[in-house]
C-alpha cells in the first residue's frame, strides 16, 4: 500500500493521494486486517507472528515473561489461521486487546476464532512431574533440566532438592542445583541495581565454577530477604529444646547427662513427690543409673526449673530429621517463601543456613509455637491436622486449606504423596506433649545473654552449676536433703 500511494504521488496531484489513502484506511477492516504491519515484512517487537504449527524462540521468551506478571497469558488464533500470544488485557465481544512484548496489540472480534488460556510454567510442571515416579533419576533431571532452561528457576530448585536427598551421589543433579542458584543469586543481584534478568540462555555452569559461584553467592541471596542478620535461639535454649524432645523410648539416645547437683536439687525440691526416692538406698541407686534413667526421674518429679542444666550431647532423633531433611526442603524450599516473609502474619521463619542447628532448632520452636484459626502448625496428637501438612495440599484435598496467596502452589499431590507420609510419620513420633515455648520465642524479640535464657535459671546457685558440675559423673553425698528451697516464680515450661 505504501508503495502504491508513493508511485502515486510522482503521478497525480495531492488530492487524489489524499483520497486513495482514505479509501484504503475504510477499506482495511474489509479486508479482515488484524495488525497495521505489513505480514510479509520481518517480526519486530509487538508483532509477534506466529505460524499455527511453530512457535519461534522469540515468543516463547515473550509468553514466559508475559507469564510473571498477574495479567494470564492466552493463545489467540485468528481466523486465518495466525497464532498470537499474550498477557490477555481486555477480552470484550468488539475486540481482543493482548500485551505482547510490551506493546498493546488490539485484535477485532471478527476476526478472532478462539482465545486458549495458557498453562502457567507452574501447572505445566505439575503436569509433567504426575507422570514420572519418584525414583526416576533420568526423567526427574530432564524436567529440571528443562525448567532452568526456561528461567524457571524455583521449580528447578525444587525438583533439585528432592533428587538430591533421594540421590545424594550423583554430581549432574550437584552440578544442576549450583547452576540454578548462581543464576539466583545473579537474579537478585541485578534486580537490587534495578539491572535486567539474564536471557533464558544461559549455559550451565561447569561444576567446578557453578559450585563455588553458588556458594559465594547464596549469603547474598538470602540476606536480600531481610536486610538484617536473623536472631537465633540462645545456646542455653537449644540445650533445653534437646531435653524436652528428647524421646527416652528411642533404641538409640545421645549420651545424657545430669549433674549429681542436680539430682540432689531435684530431691531437695521436691520432696513430698510420689516420684522423689525416700530411702538414702534408692537416691543412691539413682545416683549410679544410666542419664536415660536419671532423666526420666526429672521428668516425673516435674523438675521443670532444672531441665536447663540437664545436657543432650547431640540431636536426638526427631530434631536430626528435622534439621537434616525437614528444614531444608520442606520449610527452607518450600514453606518459608511461600508463607513466612509477611504473608502470614506472626509465623517468622528463617532461610539463611537451613542444616545449621541455630537455624534450625529456631524454625522449629516457631513451627511448634504457632497457631493460625485454632489450629496448630505442628500437631503432635493429630499429626493430620498439623498446617504443615495441611497449607502444601490441594486446596480440594485439604481440611485446612492454604491461605489465599498469589503464588502458592501446593507441595503434595495428595495425602499418598511420599513425602507427605514421610512428613506425617516424623510429626507423628514426636514426643506427645505440649511445649509451652512462649519464653524462647519472645527471646527471638529480645534477646538475651546465651547464659541465662529463663528466669527459672537465676533462681539456681551458679556455683553448683558449673560447666564442670555438668560434665561430673561423680555420685554424690547421700545424706538427708536439705529443707526446701524458696519456691521458683512460675516461669518454667509445660510438664514433659
Amino acid at each position: 500500500m505504501i508503495e502504491v500511494v508513493q508511485w502515486l504521488a510522482r503521478k497525480t496531484s495531492c488530492a487524489a493521494v489524499l483520497a486513495l489513502c482514505c479509501v484504503a484506511v475504510m477499506a482495511e477492516p474489509e479486508a479482515g486486517a488484524v495488525l497495521e504491519k505489513n505480514e510479509s515484512s520481518s517480526p519486530v517487537a509487538g508483532e509477534a507472528k506466529v505460524e499455527s504449527d511453530v512457535e519461534s524462540d522469540e515468543v516463547k521468551v515473550e509468553a514466559q515473561a508475559e507469564a510473571k506478571s498477574l495479567l494470564p497469558v492466552v493463545d489467540v488464533r485468528t481466523t486465518d489461521g495466525r497464532l498470537f500470544t499474550g498477557a490477555l488485557i481486555r477480552d470484550v465481544p468488539s475486540h481482543v486487546m493482548l500485551r505482547i512484548a510490551g506493546i498493546e496489540t488490539r485484535i477485532e472480534r471478527r476476526d478472532v476464532e478462539v482465545v486458549t488460556p495458557r498453562p502457567s510454567a507452574a501447572e505445566v510442571f505439575a503436569e509433567k512431574r504426575s507422570a514420572l515416579a519418584d525414583d526416576d533419576l533420568v526423567g526427574r533431571y530432564a524436567l529440571a533440566r528443562g525448567m532452568f532452561e526456561e528461567n524457571e528457576l524455583d521449580l528447578a530448585e525444587r525438583e533439585l532438592v528432592t533428587l538430591g536427598f533421594i540421590f545424594p551421589q550423583d554430581k549432574p543433579v550437584k552440578r544442576l542445583l549450583a547452576a540454578v542458584k548462581a543464576r539466583q543469586a545473579l537474579q537478585d543481584d541485578k534486580a537490587a541495581s534495578s539491572i535486567g534478568d539474564p536471557t533464558p540462555g544461559d549455559s550451565v555452569p561447569e561444576a567446578p565454577e557453578a559450585l563455588g559461584d553458588a556458594e559465594s553467592k547464596e549469603p547474598t541471596r538470602r540476606r536480600q530477604r531481610g536486610s538484617e542478620r536473623p536472631t537465633y535461639l540462645s545456646d542455653a535454649h537449644m540445650a533445653l529444646v534437646r531435653v524436652y524432645e528428647i524421646n527416652l523410648s528411642d533404641p538409640e539416645l545421645p549420651r545424657i547427662s545430669v549433674p549429681a547437683e542436680v539430682l540432689q536439687k531435684a530431691i531437695a525440691q521436691h520432696p513430698n513427690h510420689p516420684a522423689t526416692p525416700r530411702s538414702s538406698e534408692a537416691r543412691q541407686r539413682l545416683q549410679k543409673s544410666s542419664g536415660r534413667e536419671q532423666l526420666q526421674r526429672l521428668f516425673e518429679m516435674e523438675a521443670r526449673a532444672l531441665y536447663p542444666l540437664v545436657k543432650v550431647g547431640g540431636d536426638p532423633e526427631s530434631l536430626a530429621v528435622f534439621r537434616h531433611e525437614i528444614n531444608p526442603q520442606h520449610v527452607a524450599r518450600y514453606f518459608e517463601p511461600t508463607f513466612g516473609q509477611g504473608h502470614v502474619p506472626g509465623l517468622n521463619l528463617l532461610h539463611w543456613r537451613p542444616t545449621t542447628v541455630p537455624e534450625a532448632y529456631t524454625n522449629f520452636v516457631a513451627l511448634v509455637h504457632f497457631e493460625h484459626e485454632g489450629h496448630r502448625m505442628i500437631d503432635r496428637f493429630a499429626p493430620d491436622e498439623s498446617l504443615l501438612l495441611q497449607w502444601a495440599l490441594p486446596r480440594d484435598l485439604a481440611r485446612h486449606p492454604a491461605p489465599d496467596l498469589p503464588h502458592w502452589q501446593p507441595r503434595f499431590r495428595s495425602t499418598t504423596d511420599p513425602r507427605y507420609t514421610r512428613l506425617r510419620a516424623w510429626i507423628d513420633g514426636l514426643v506427645k506433649f505440649s511445649p509451652d515455648y512462649d519464653k524462647l520465642v519472645l527471646s527471638l524479640e529480645a534477646p538475651q545473654d546465651d547464659g541465662k535464657p529463663l528466669d527459672a535459671i537465676d533462681a539456681i546457685d551458679a556455683s553448683e552449676a558449673s560447666e564442670e558440675s555438668v560434665e561430673s559423673t561423680d555420685s554424690v553425698d547421700s545424706t538427708e536433703p536439705a529443707e526446701p528451697a524458696e519456691p521458683v516464680e512460675s516461669t518454667e515450661l509445660a510438664p514433659h
